[in-house]
């Protein structure tokens, strides 16, 4: 099993992968729900649900006796990957009983750091952020912006 490679590392953060939304459209939350129990025992971590399609995935999600922690899912000014629509994802984001890490929220470099992270924390209020970056310089703009959104 490729999963006892990982034993020896602290994991704080499980995400089963891509099928997220494909076993929640296609109600096959058992499949789902056992995969999560799998990682949740073996690796002793909190399990998070990616989608990308927020405003399907994450209403089955909650209405669902899942036992998980949080999900993952695109948020962003210019609703780039927020599916089915912006406005759908923003509601399902905004009315999640469980923490939302937000990604692609500078959707590719697109977007001001200054701008993404205000969206993020102020209108969606999302408890976390991940962001891609490339240079160190990158890392200081990003993460000045980001503490500065937080704490405004």
């Amino acid at each position: 099993m490729e999963i006892k490679s990982l034993e020896d590392f602290k994991i704080l953060l499980a995400e089963p992968g891509s099928e997220v939304d494909f076993l929640a459209i296609t109600n096959r939350l058992d499949l789902l729900d056992d995969f999560a129990a799998i990682l949740r025992d073996f690796l002793k971590c909190s399990i998070v649900l990616a989608t990308h399609h927020a405003g399907t995935t994450i209403p089955i999600l909650e209405a669902s006796s899942l036992n998980f922690n949080g999900y993952v899912t695109p948020v962003n000014t210019l609703g780039a990957l927020m599916l089915p629509t912006q406005e759908d994802a923003e509601k399902a984001i905004k009315d999640s009983k469980k923490p939302i890490i937000a990604i692609k929220t500078l959707a590719g470099g697109r977007i001001k750091p200054r701008d993404a992270f205000k969206y993020v924390y102020k209108k969606m209020k999302v408890d976390a952020c991940m962001v891609g970056i490339a240079s160190e310089e990158e890392a200081d703009e990003d993460l000045k912006e980001a503490k500065d959104s937080i704490t405004i």
